[in-house]
């Protein structure tokens, strides 16, 4: 990723509000994130903080790690645990968010990795690759400093993991391709639509997470594949955040079809089902994307080709007109035959020769 695709404040007192803000943002996050903490007070199947730092990292570049170790280290710290496990764990975090940007961006094309098809699965590959690194050094952290049993390692480090790609992936998707492109550039007749599809994702959102015990899960795949596929990657992950926002609300309190005897395995399956969910969108809006690029592509090649035969053919139109004046010119006899010895035509000067004014 160039330089000049991220966003870096110029000066040092610039950077430290960009500290303070991405710190505060994290730290916000992860209270609401750790309110879900059900097997362990620092873990949680809900962790927007991860897709929060990895946005940071691929939008402001590594030198974004400072809020992010603060902010890590500020929720730890007012949660649970001592200074040394919030270190520890804000240490971990941290190192999450640099190794699955530095991934993005060596593989999946960084900023620009939810483009394509082949980039987002990469990208939701780098996601998983970092979560394993704040989930083993956070579980470890606690066991070894007495704040979780060692036999509940299992335990806790899926949820913690989960909680982390989750993130990632749900997360991080909204805050990147809403960065890239802030603009609200739909017609009349989109916005319509977008009003409807909002109301579908209202509806679609309360029946299946919440009204409905059934296992409806799957009627929500439409709705992200209408918005990957009409309106893009940005709007897909829009729909499948709220989507997941709504389905976290509903199975916390024990409703709506994820509802387990767990809470926490409630949780679970919600974070998977959603994340499912994203790449499903992301990948339909990303395929969409490519087709009307192939399309204008397409496009200008014909326009081009268009151009060069009629450049061409005035070039030949000039240049017949410029042989006939030549040969008219010309004072010797000029005639043009068939293969098979016909007079096809004459020039002036042939013509004067025989007497004829015509052929």
């Amino acid at each position: 990723m160039s330089a000049q695709s991220r966003i870096v404040p110029s000066t040092p007192a610039r950077r430290f509000v960009m500290w303070i803000l991405l710190a505060a943002a994290y730290t916000l996050a992860g209270r609401l994130g750790l309110a879900l903490a059900l097997v362990n007070p620092s873990a949680t199947a809900v962790w927007p903080p991860t897709g929060i730092a990895l946005a940071a990292v691929l939008v402001l570049g590594p030198g974004a790690w400072p809020g992010i170790f603060l902010g890590a280290f500020l929720t730890n710290t007012l949660t649970a645990g001592s200074a040394i496990t919030s270190l520890l764990i804000a240490s971990g975090n941290t190192l999450e968010a640099l190794t699955a940007g530095y991934l993005v961006n060596r593989f999946a094309g960084g900023r620009r990795a939810l483009d394509s098809s082949r980039d987002i699965v990469r990208f939701v590959l780098a996601g998983l690759a970092g979560a394993l690194v704040s989930a083993t050094a956070g579980v470890a952290t606690i066991c070894a400093f007495g704040f979780a049993r060692w036999s509940e390692f299992a335990s806790i480090w899926t949820t913690w993991w989960l909680g982390d790609v989750g993130g990632a992936i749900v997360v991080a998707p909204v805050i990147l391709l809403w960065t890239a492109n802030p603009r609200f550039d739909w017609t009349g007749a989109r916005r319509l639509e977008l009003a409807f599809l909002a109301l579908t994702v209202a509806v679609a959102g309360w029946v299946v997470f919440v009204a409905s015990p059934y296992p409806l899960a799957f009627l929500t795949i439409p709705v992200c594949v209408w918005a990957g596929f009409r309106f893009g990657q940005r709007e897909a992950a829009t729909v499948t955040c709220a989507l997941s926002f709504v389905a976290v609300w509903g199975s916390a309190r024990g409703l709506g079809t994820f509802a387990q005897q767990s809470p926490n395995d409630s949780l679970l399956l919600v974070q998977a089902f959603m994340a499912v969910a994203t790449i499903v969108g992301l990948t339909v809006g990303a395929a969409a994307l490519e087709r009307r690029h192939a399309e204008e592509d397409l496009r200008r090649s014909h326009d081009e080709l268009e151009s060069r035969v009629h450049a061409r053919t005035r070039d030949l139109e000039w240049s017949e007109l410029r042989l006939k004046t030549i040969i008219e010119a010309e004072p010797a006899c000029v005639k043009l035959v068939s293969k098979e010895g016909a007079l096809i035509d004459m020039n002036r000067a042939g013509l004067e020769m025989i007497g004829a004014a015509t052929l």
